[in-house]
């Protein structure tokens, strides 16, 4: 009796064993890629309101506004959005781990005036991309949580929706908004 009860939990044991190995092959040969970006100008003297006007998006969700993901004013600024995709990576990954990802891979997530401008710019480029993640900023919802700036498909328009930050990575194949630091620049800048 003990010998079978012993052999089913080597059993067992194994299967877990190979199927931890098969996590860890897959994430190694899924690298992160990044698809090439959209130059766009930001104007800084801009409303919130004005950018996604100009980038034509159909619908959004009204928590989107200046007091919730404030703009910087003054200035123009020229960027060039990337995008960024590690679906399988993301599944072993907590939504805060996410921006440290980005940053080994010597990005920093885009700014949504970022996105806006690079989606005003180059409306059908950036809609082969979405769904897009725009993770600076987080706003912080009365309940405590985190949200970033989701750039959707819905139905045949582009939409703002605020998405739940822990969790949301495993549910979608989401590609980032990123843009490409420049040295002693950090993820969070």
């Amino acid at each position: 009796m003990r010998n079978a009860v012993l052999k089913a939990t080597a059993k067992v044991v194994g299967v877990i064993v190979v199927l931890f190995i098969a996590l860890i092959v897959l994430a190694w040969v899924t690298e992160p890629t990044v698809q090439a970006g959209v130059p766009a100008t930001v104007n800084h003297g801009l409303t919130l309101e004005e950018m996604i006007q100009a980038a034509n998006v159909g619908w959004v969700n009204p928590d989107i506004n200046s007091e919730r993901f404030p703009v910087e004013t003054g200035g123009i600024e020229e960027v060039t959005v990337d995008f960024l995709s590690m679906d399988l990576l993301l599944k072993l990954l907590d939504g805060g781990m996410v921006v440290e990802e980005i940053g080994k891979l010597g990005y920093r997530p885009a700014t949504h005036e970022e996105v806006l401008a690079s989606a005003a710019s180059q409306p059908e480029f950036i809609r082969q991309f979405l769904p897009i993640a725009v993770l600076q900023p987080i706003w912080t919802s009365p309940h405590g949580n985190s949200h970033f700036i989701g750039l959707l498909r819905v139905g045949s328009r582009t939409g703002l929706d605020t998405i739940w930050l822990e969790g949301s990575f495993r549910d979608a194949p989401w590609n980032f908004a990123v843009v490409k630091t420049t040295p002693g620049e950090s993820a969070t800048s």
